[in-house]
């Protein structure tokens, strides 16, 4: 019916893509932020296959990953801990950078092409996680070409 293509992709694995679509699905299992459940993973990339430019951004993510972990972690603390304040998180619930990790479940990284910067020369890189108290929504790590963090995103 529709030409599924799949192309193996490091550091990510296998993706796949069907049709003249220009994206890219797979999955991936990144030990620092889960030990069993993988990121769903979607690249806007070309037909053939994402930039290499794309690959390159999540090469850098992983070589650069407690640069901007560290950063990433006060900020998504910042934010929890506000949104204790306002009641939307138990107050007994004892939020630190040691236990972040068991309150955010991996959900989806994005990797945009460069429409999402418009400069023609940089990529997002978009880690999303959700939380055991609101699954409606959830907090974005954002990464300018997989080595900068660039702020959070929630939804």
């Amino acid at each position: 019916m529709f030409n599924a293509r799949s192309i193996t992709f490091p550091p990510v694995g296998k993706l796949h893509s069907q049709g003249q679509r220009k994206t890219w699905e797979g999955q991936w299992l990144l030990r620092e932020f889960s030990i069993e459940t993988p990121f769903a993973v979607l690249i806007y990339g070309e037909r053939d296959a994402p930039l290499p430019a794309q690959q390159q951004a999540l090469e850098q993510m992983l070589a650069c990953l407690p640069e901007w972990k560290n950063a990433a972690t006060a900020a998504i603390l910042a934010l929890l801990q506000e949104a204790q304040a306002d009641e939307l998180i138990p107050a007994n619930v004892a939020l630190r950078a040691e236990n972040l990790r068991m309150y955010l479940t991996p959900a989806q990284l994005e990797v945009s092409d460069y429409s999402h910067y418009g400069n023609g020369r940089d990529l997002l890189i978009s880690l999303g996680f959700i939380t055991p108290w609101n699954e409606d929504s959830g907090i974005q790590i954002h990464l300018k070409n997989g080595d900068t963090f660039d702020g959070l995103g929630t939804e």
